[in-house]
């Protein structure tokens, strides 16, 4: 599916489970890590309560999130947490207005279960995308 994105708009949001896999066709997305809000809290609270209150905090919005790198054409986003089935632990927002190919989950599955070798193929090319560790002298 070929899909429009207007600038700002929230494409994937930290601590929710992944749709699928976003590839960059035009545009910018940016990627960050809600930082935790910062509240008061009051020593007579329940542990329940202490844990709940972290859970709503640890979520955060956009406009508290540190930045940490974007995403340009040619790029994907809503890998690790397609790949491994795991709620994503970024928010990716689109910085402009963009257009992106989007690969729902559950079709990533089917190819995988008829045809395991995709899943090589697809971890090669998103290996190709990291950024090379360098050892410093």
């Amino acid at each position: 599916q070929i899909r429009f994105f207007e600038a700002k708009s929230l494409l994937i949001k930290a601590g929710e489970m992944q749709a699928g896999l976003y590839y960059v066709i035009d545009g910018f997305l940016d990627v960050s890590i809600p930082l935790p809000k910062h509240e008061p809290q009051s020593s007579n609270q329940s542990d329940k309560q202490k844990s709940s209150e972290k859970r709503e905090t640890t979520s955060g919005s956009s406009s508290d999130a540190k930045p940490i790198y974007t995403i340009g054409r040619g790029g994907v986003a809503g890998y690790l947490s397609t790949l491994l089935g795991t709620s994503s632990y970024v928010d990716v927002t689109a910085r402009t207005d963009c257009y992106v190919g989007f690969l729902p989950a559950h079709a990533i599955e089917k190819m995988v279960e008829r045809r395991p070798t995709v899943l090589l193929t697809l971890c090669k090319r998103l290996l190709g995308l990291l950024t090379p560790l360098r050892k410093s002298a």
